[in-house]
């Protein structure tokens, strides 16, 4: 099986030989691809070709994940969240917010609001205003590294020394045991 796959999969050149974190389907045959300073994105054509749509101009960190939204193009890093504007220049924000200030490393989109995980915790930005959410206790979910919607659109968060956590109409419950 080792000795058929080295010949099915195959390295793609995108200018970077360092770690690649995030690969993200975009628009149809469009994929974003993250990494150690690092974030292109590429055209895939219907016979397997791939080449790079365009290499937009990005801060010098580590890009952990990526969101096209309606509003524009959002960067979860190692230096913070970025946005740009279709085509434009990412820019740091929400820098001195506590959470969302801290190094980034997953983004999700539900009913127009953005969810970001942070090492500190997890944030809600609805119409530009961030807020942090928190389990019932008010403790912070700390190192959120994972966020992934169910069927009925709930969010399951996953971290990093707090375990792994649902969102339920009475709250957040921790998932405990088999």
């Amino acid at each position: 099986l080792v000795s058929c796959l080295r010949h099915a999969i195959k390295r793609i050149d995108i200018g970077n030989p360092g770690a690649v974190f995030s690969i993200k389907p975009q628009a149809p045959g469009r994929l974003d691809v993250g990494g150690e300073e690092l974030y292109s994105s590429l055209m895939l054509s219907e016979g397997g070709q791939v080449q790079q749509a365009h290499q937009p101009a990005m801060p010098a960190t580590t890009v952990w994940d990526s969101l096209q939204t309606a509003q524009g193009h959002w960067l979860a890093t190692h230096a913070g969240l970025f946005f740009a504007v279709a085509n434009g220049v990412h820019q740091r924000v929400h820098a001195d917010d506590p959470v969302l200030g801290a190094p980034a490393r997953v983004l999700i989109e539900r009913d127009g609001d953005l969810w970001i995980g942070t090492l500190r915790g997890l944030s809600r930005l609805r119409e530009g205003v961030a807020r942090e959410v928190r389990p019932a206790g008010g403790r912070a979910f700390g190192y959120v590294y994972a966020l992934c919607l169910n069927v009925e659109q709930r969010l399951w968060v996953a971290t990093l020394g707090r375990g792994l956590w649902r969102e339920t109409e009475n709250g957040w419950v921790q998932v405990l045991g088999g």
